[in-house]
């Protein structure tokens, strides 16, 4: 009898539990409005998907396109009026799902630009199968091929059924509270206003904060402290990109310097002439000719731009040069012989200062590097006859 009751108490806690993340996986995924100033990449899609007409080019790629590539600061230089369909920790084996259900939405014709840098062929965490998008299971059946560990791939497979998904990430349960709610997230991030000279730096924050929130192109302002340092700001744009807008540089550049310190500071010339890129990770490099093949197939304009990391972080300028090197052998040659352009900004002119952290740029950096960029993409884009007028973001 107690064998049968504890059953029954099982089959009722295993089916309830199904049922309650069944119906927040359906309400997570689809309930939601598409939103162009949210990480989820099902959002962004979702708007691109219902929009796609009123866009002549799109980015694509990890978190460097996110932060890097900003239709506010591109489209008036270009004559275009792009979108930003990028975010964080979007490596290879998320990308590829990714592409495969993009392409098919995008118009004939509309060329994309995916950025790419050598630390892409490299598994950036130990397996790298993210659960940023669901790979499916053709993928994932291919990925176990390839030699990614069933647990590496199981995890975002699982992780994406709807029985399971309230497993995955429970802060998507607060996540979909915050953007129900109708107060700026900024103002909820502040302390409250009394006297004294907290209270004076809570009303400045404030002020600095809805400054922002008012900039044209700025969805979402979110407060970046550190203790009680306000040390930066992230401005989430319509246009689907990442700024961070930096307050305090000195808090930045401390952090770099203790990457650099961790990473064993920087090296002499012997030791930069002696370092050795390896090899690209044969089941990363069969992923990224996979995502090439998947424009091919969708016989869309593509223009892949090799992104780099920080200066700081190659710890030698030879060591900088042979990993470019390392992406004329890999990367370049794969992409033309698909008949795809390939272009490699000037990042000599963007120094650590431009970044954020280790990779990702700033505002100031956004600037510059889009100054870099429209050249180079306006001699490889298509011509098309839509106009459109810059977006400016003031910044102090």
């Amino acid at each position: 009898m107690l064998k049968r009751q504890l059953t029954a108490y099982l089959l009722t806690f295993f089916v309830g539990f199904a049922a309650v993340s069944t119906a927040f996986h359906l309400a997570y995924t689809y309930l939601r409005s598409p939103s162009m100033t949210h990480e989820t990449l099902f959002l962004k899609q979702r708007f691109y998907r219902q929009h796609a007409a009123d866009y002549d080019l799109v980015f694509v790629g990890d978190s460097r396109t996110y932060c890097g590539f900003h239709p506010e600061s591109l489209d008036g230089r270009l004559g275009r009026k792009s979108i930003n369909l990028a975010t964080f920790a979007m490596w290879f084996p998320t990308q590829l799902p990714f592409v495969q259900s993009l392409v098919h939405a995008i118009p004939p014709g509309t060329p994309v630009v995916w950025a790419v840098g050598h630390a892409n062929f490299f598994p950036v965490v130990r397996e790298s199968v993210s659960d940023r998008y669901p790979i499916g299971w053709r993928n994932a059946a291919w990925y176990l091929r390839l030699g990614f560990s069933p647990w590496n791939v199981g995890r975002n497979f699982f992780g994406y059924l709807p029985i399971t998904s309230l497993l995955r990430e429970p802060k998507n349960i607060l996540g979909v509270i915050q953007a129900q709610s109708a107060a700026p997230l900024y103002a909820r991030a502040l302390p409250a206003r009394g006297s004294g000279a907290g209270a004076s730096e809570a009303v400045r924050r404030a002020e600095l904060l809805e400054f922002y929130s008012k900039q044209p192109g700025v969805g979402r302002v979110i407060p970046v402290t550190s203790g009680d340092q306000l040390t930066s700001v992230i401005l989430y744009r319509t246009g689907g990109g990442y700024l961070r807008v930096e307050f305090e540089p000195e808090f930045f550049r401390k952090k770099q310097r203790e990457l650099l310190e961790r990473a064993g500071g920087p090296l002499s010339d012997a030791e930069a002439e002696a370092f050795d890129t390896g090899a690209p990770d044969p089941r990363l490099l069969a992923i990224f000719d996979a995502i090439l093949g998947e424009f091919e197939a969708a016989r869309l304009p593509l223009v892949v731009v090799e992104m780099e990391e920080a200066p700081f972080l190659y710890r030698h300028e030879r060591v900088r040069e042979k990993w470019r090197a390392f992406m004329d052998r890999v990367a370049k040659p794969r992409a033309e012989a698909r008949g795809f352009a390939y272009v490699r900004p000037d990042f000599e002119s963007l120094p650590s200062e431009d970044y954020f952290d280790y990779n990702h740029l700033n505002s100031i950096g956004v600037e510059k590097f889009s100054e870099i960029l429209a050249p180079l993409l306006a001699a490889k884009l298509p011509p098309i006859e839509r106009r459109t007028q810059p977006v400016a973001v003031q910044l102090p």
